[in-house]
């Protein structure tokens, strides 16, 4: 008999509600349990361009210039992005310029100004940032604490592929389109805080708060913070996150949060940031 083989793809919506997936036989032996089962893990793309302005069309805005060490730079990190599949050749009619600037440690970074491109006629989305007050609150409450920090926070959402060629931007003369959210764009954040919440609510991860991609796990006791960052953790190997493990601190009694020290059930002003406005010169006002 032909035709009794098919192929069955279950998309992420589906393993995410169901816990198994069973098939009736009728063979006289026991169930089989299956564990090499491949499942699609990640992040379902995301749309970042839902409300544009009526006056909507595509701009190409102009070339820019770059010094020979910044047209290095700039070949050099595009490479990588291809490579690491957060960025691809586009044929869109959209191109944004690159920006390249020094931080604070003197370092280059890479930048797209999409200011006059697709920022110009996006309208913002008003999906709130939690208050930073409310976390710390929150978040002083309990006596065990881990901060985790996601590695390269926006590149690990990807965008619908209808929607990609919105970011294409030019690079030393070749044009390439975000396969995942770019830094950057209006809706950016928003966008990435609604994905990082959802992922909390879907995989009911007890005692944990987010603010973009600071993460903050707690529990009143030891074993309720081991339970509730084993929890979390789950879900972000279910979502494919990973993280800047240099950064992530684990099981402590003490955290410095979003300007805080909390400790003890104290929410506290972090001294390195307060620090600052106490050494301001007094201002010396000439008759």
């Amino acid at each position: 008999m032909d035709n009794l083989m098919w192929d069955v793809i279950l998309g992420r919506e589906f393993l995410i509600e169901h816990k198994s997936v069973i098939f009736d036989f009728g063979g006289p032996k026991c169930p089989l349990n299956l564990n090499s089962l491949d499942v699609l893990k990640g992040i379902a793309p995301v749309r970042l361009f839902e409300h544009l302005t009526p006056d909507c069309k595509p701009v190409a805005s102009k070339s820019r210039n770059f010094s020979p060490s910044d047209r290095a730079f700039i070949a050099t990190q595009t490479a990588q992005l291809v490579r690491d599949g957060i960025i691809e050749p586009s044929t869109s009619l959209w191109r944004a310029q690159v920006v390249v600037v020094n931080n604070s440690n003197h370092k280059k970074r890479l930048c797209i100004d999409y200011s006059q491109t697709i920022n110009k006629f996006t309208l913002l989305d008003a999906y709130p940032l939690p208050c930073m007050q409310t976390v710390g609150n929150s978040v002083a409450q309990y006596n065990w604490f881990s901060s985790l920090d996601l590695k390269s926070a926006y590149h690990q959402v990807p965008i619908l592929p209808e929607e990609r060629l919105f970011t294409a931007f030019e690079a030393n003369c070749q044009l390439y389109q975000f396969t995942c959210i770019p830094f950057g764009l209006k809706n950016a954040v928003p966008c990435f805080q609604r994905v990082v919440n959802e992922i909390i609510s879907k995989y009911n991860c007890k005692g944990t708060y987010a603010y973009l991609d600071d993460i903050t796990v707690c529990g009143w006791t030891r074993a309720e913070h081991d339970e509730n960052l084993k929890c979390f953790l789950n879900a972000a190997e279910r979502c494919n996150i990973t993280f800047k493990e240099k950064k992530c601190t684990y099981a402590t009694d003490s955290i410095k949060l979003l300007g805080y020290n909390i400790s003890n059930g104290m929410l506290q002003p972090d001294p390195d940031r307060v620090k600052p406005l106490l050494e301001l010169p007094v201002p010396n006002i000439g008759k």
